[in-house]
């Protein structure tokens, strides 16, 4: 799918804003925003709307701009879907839509997620879970006689060449991870109906189960138990950086936990595959306790606009878990008012940690303070914030 955003009235009449890969992104006139307009408009707010390109196609969402955003001349109060020809206005400048589609080619075979898929090779045991990338079963891979994670890629998905090349891509790279503390990409399969994954099965609970546990127990997480968890994490991130790969999508429901030997084994899940559309996400954050959701542990930088980020986003992120697992909060609330979460996020400052839970050692908080900054330069890379833990726990990562 290409989008393409045409100034038809304003200080940039006739320019063009061409997207032909998933993305979300802020239009305003702040100095971050990729979708830049005239600092002349003063009617156009910083954060005045968002975009947001994924399969289901192209939203539109306004950020609580002091003048509103129009489509059709009709105020945007909800999450609005663009169609071909739509005209935007958001202060002075008039914006129109073109929107070239790839439809999907007849019926696609699995595409029920209320039917077990035949799946020839693997007998399939039960779904795991439904995202915006596809369906993930358990299944049992009879080549290999061992247990596996099949991902059933979206039939919107697979009918799109660029998203196909760009995972292909993706799963070759991470096909050579090879770390403990990443749960391997085993197989990445494309001619057939409906493409798949197939991955490393792990058993066990995640990082959120765990905290949902717990705070069904009236309890906390231990400091040392919380801290061992990410440093693991970082352990994994450290190679992964290394290599070159980000995960994009770090967060509680992205870490599995294990016994092993009678410790907790953290493998990540969903490395570098996740984050694609994550940002999707960002388009529902006026719903209720939207934060608890992977957006209440993206890095700032990462919701202005996910395709330029580093890796200093996944420190972010690895910062926030820590948070949320040590006080069951995620850093940022809900804004009230006139304030968006974008708004909040860029220029606002996280929720003091010391707020949820007193016995955190002050230097636990300095540092946690520092992996949630706003500026990503002031974040320390994987290994050195894995170092820097090690104080905190008896665990060896």
């Amino acid at each position: 799918m290409r989008v393409t955003f045409t100034v038809t009235k304003g200080t940039n009449e006739g320019t063009e804003f061409s997207f032909d890969q998933y993305a979300s992104f802020v239009v305003g006139r702040h100095r971050e925003t990729q979708f830049r307009l005239s600092l002349e408009d003063r009617t156009l707010s910083r954060f005045h709307f968002l975009i947001e390109i994924n399969p289901q196609g192209c939203a539109i969402v306004d950020l609580k701009s002091k003048n509103y955003t129009f489509i059709n001349s009709k105020i945007v109060k909800d999450r609005v879907l663009l169609n071909e020809g739509d005209e935007i206005k958001a202060g002075k400048t008039h914006l129109r839509v073109s929107i070239e589609k790839r439809e999907a080619p007849g019926e696609v075979a699995y595409r029920d997620d209320h039917l077990t898929p035949d799946i020839p090779g693997f007998r399939v045991i039960r779904k795991l879970g439904t995202g915006t990338t596809g369906t993930v079963y358990q299944a049992f891979d009879e080549s290999r006689r061992s247990m596996v994670a099949l991902k059933l890629i979206a039939p919107k998905l697979a009918v799109e060449p660029l998203w196909m090349k760009r995972i292909e891509r993706e799963a070759t790279i991470h096909r050579q991870l090879a770390q403990r503390h990443i749960a391997s990409l085993l197989d990445f399969v494309q001619n057939v109906p409906q493409p798949y994954l197939v991955m490393e099965y792990v058993s066990g609970k995640t990082a959120l189960g765990l905290l949902q546990e717990t705070a069904t127990a009236g309890d906390r997480i231990p400091i040392a138990r919380a801290v061992g968890l990410i440093r693991q994490t970082l352990d994994a991130l450290a190679y992964a950086h290394h290599a070159g790969v980000m995960h994009r999508d770090i967060k509680p429901a992205n870490l599995m936990i294990s016994e092993v030997e009678g410790r907790d084994f953290v493998k990540i899940i969903d490395f570098g595959l996740a984050g694609f559309f994550v940002t999707s996400d960002l388009s529902r954050l006026t719903q209720t306790n939207m934060l608890m959701g992977s957006v209440g542990y993206m890095a700032p930088e990462q919701m202005i606009d996910s395709a330029k980020v580093n890796s200093k986003a996944d420190i972010y992120a690895v910062g926030a878990t820590l948070y949320a697992l040590l006080t069951g909060m995620t850093p940022y609330a809900l804004p009230t008012g006139k304030t968006s979460c974008i708004e909040m996020r860029v220029e606002g400052s996280p929720q003091p940690i010391e707020r949820f839970r007193q016995d955190i050692p002050q230097e636990l908080v300095f540092l946690i303070d520092r992996v949630l900054s706003r500026n990503p330069n002031d974040r320390p890379d994987a290994r050195t914030f894995q170092d820097a833990l090690a104080p905190w726990t008896n665990s060896s990562g």
